[in-house]
């Protein structure tokens, strides 16, 4: 096996999947913010904690690591643990079926100018507009 190849490893990711059906949304949301808490992003997924805007991680990112401030660290922490909620949300959503693509766009189009490859507060507040039970 050469050491190009080796350094490319495969590995699995586990996700807890969510087809889109309203009637499995709470008990999906509930397992997936465990997850999210075992993970260290559920303050980040509610929204009680702020992911830092992605020009904050840039300019965090633009300085050397030996000059960056607390609060630099700090945004580079938050942002690549917001960006891993986003991305395993995304990953959860099962689109084999039409009404988990539609939970798939609903995850994809939560971007906006301060997030824009992606906001997993912005998915869970949509997801759960549309799909929590109205009373």
């Amino acid at each position: 096996m050469s050491a190009e190849r080796s350094e490319h490893k495969e590995t699995s990711i586990k996700v807890i999947s969510f087809d889109g059906k309203r009637d499995r949304f709470l008990i999906w949301i509930e397992k997936y913010k465990a997850k999210s808490m075992i993970n260290g992003r559920l303050d980040i997924l509610t929204g009680s904690k702020a992911m830092p805007s992605k020009g904050s991680y840039d300019a965090a990112m633009a300085t050397a690591e030996a000059s960056r401030t607390v609060t630099q660290k700090s945004n580079i922490v938050d942002y690549r643990q917001g960006m891993c909620a986003y991305s395993d949300l995304i990953l959860s959503m099962d689109t084999t079926r039409a009404a988990g693509k539609v939970a798939f766009e609903i995850v994809k189009q939560s971007k906006d100018v301060n997030h824009p490859e992606g906001s997993p507060n912005l998915a869970y507040e949509n997801l759960t507009k549309k799909y929590e039970a109205k009373t």
